[in-house]
């Protein structure tokens, strides 16, 4: 005897929690990426990377959890983590440190990759999940 197992629905049904994790996960990398970006400069905290790769890397970590998950309210998020990278640097020279249209730049080219990876991973889980002819026969004894 077989039977058809398969998720029904698949990527529509998501939970709520793992939106509120995602959405909680943002929240607090963006706090951690204010704390490095404001905290005394340090080559012990960089490893040696390249600044910008670091500015780059935080940046597209930022936005991918809400492209994955909530990718419908991308359209507020990315210009809000414009925002956000645009106050940090204004506000770095009060903290001893300075502001770089390069950071910036870095930040939006983050951003966007972030972005891009997000949805191509969310297209890629939708289409896994959704599929029907992912379907798998399942003997039973």
């Amino acid at each position: 005897m077989t039977f058809q197992v398969y998720r029904q629905g698949g990527y529509q049904h998501l939970s709520v929690t793992l939106k509120r994790l995602a959405v909680i996960a943002t929240l607090f990398l963006a706090v951690v990426i204010l704390f490095m970006a404001l905290a005394p400069p340090s080559a012990q905290i960089s490893g040696g990377i390249n600044d910008k790769v670091l500015h780059f890397t935080a940046f597209a970590t930022l936005v991918l959890p809400c492209a994955i998950f909530l990718a419908r309210h991308l359209v507020w998020i990315i210009p809000l983590t414009f925002v956000f990278g645009a106050a940090i640097e204004l506000v770095q020279p009060g903290f001893g440190r300075e502001a770089s249209w390069a950071d910036f730049h870095a930040d939006v080219l983050g951003v966007m990759f972030g972005a891009l990876l997000g949805l191509v991973l969310r297209s890629l889980a939708k289409r896994f999940l959704s599929a029907p002819k992912r379907q798998r026969q399942v003997q039973t004894p």
